[in-house]
């Protein structure tokens, strides 16, 4: 499919437009899946990303995931509405929301960090081992199974936010890939994320600039009670 963005000369707005893509037959599903099972192996790291081209249902990344972490690997679930609910069903080892995704998904408002906290803490409590919920500007809120964690994006002049959060996902798995604890891992997701945000067009950072902005994000435990309020 072809997705165009459209950014203003200031970097202040864009518009973004999504092709559906094309419709998947249900032989074609069928392969994808038996495809994944023969690739799946124990050590691996899969990321499951973005909306479900038409003809196939929400449940296919709850399958996928039932299947990729049977055979030992781990996954990342990065979508949203019912692809993102069925696909919690399964476990995960993470989910990446954003505010807006987990709203939609767990129901009670999420208009400061303490809300936002909660709500993650609530689809940790669900079966989902860990849940990041990327807010931007803002950088990210971690929770596990013990604690909910701040990471603060660095300071940079924004240029293009178009696939900050892919590229968010892809330094957090490289992370994970390296032997990172989670919050660490998170670290580098925020720095290439805020990278490719101060890249103009489809630029991404290169790795001087990540290991720059890295040494910029705090990582901070905090217990629930002393999230700041906006």
């Amino acid at each position: 499919r072809t997705n165009v963005s459209i950014v203003t000369e200031a970097h202040d707005h864009y518009v973004k437009a999504n092709e559906p893509g094309p419709t998947i037959s249900p032989a074609e599903e069928i392969a994808l899946v038996r495809k994944v099972r023969q690739l799946a192996k124990a050590g691996d790291w899969w990321v499951l990303a973005g909306s479900l081209p038409p003809g196939v249902p929400a449940s296919i990344y709850m399958q996928l995931i039932g299947d990729i972490q049977a055979a030992g690997a781990w996954v990342i679930l990065d979508s949203s509405g019912d692809a993102l609910r069925d696909g919690c069903a399964a476990r995960p080892f993470l989910a990446k929301p954003n505010d807006v995704e987990i709203h939609k998904l767990t129901g009670p408002p999420v208009g400061n960090m303490a809300e936002i906290a909660a709500a993650a803490q609530a689809m940790q409590r669900s079966g989902v081992d860990n849940v990041i919920v990327s807010l931007g500007k803002k950088g990210a809120l971690l929770a596990d199974a013990e604690s909910v964690w701040l990471a603060a994006s660095p300071q940079i002049e924004e240029k293009n936010p178009i696939g900050a959060g892919d590229s968010m996902v892809g330094g957090l798995v490289w992370g994970l890939s390296q032997g990172l604890p989670l919050p660490q891992a998170l670290r580098w997701g925020i720095a290439c994320g805020a990278a490719t945000a101060s890249m103009s067009g489809t630029a991404v950072g290169a790795r001087e600039l990540v290991e720059s902005l890295a040494a910029q994000v705090n990582v901070s435990r905090e217990p629930l009670s002393a999230i700041p309020q906006p």
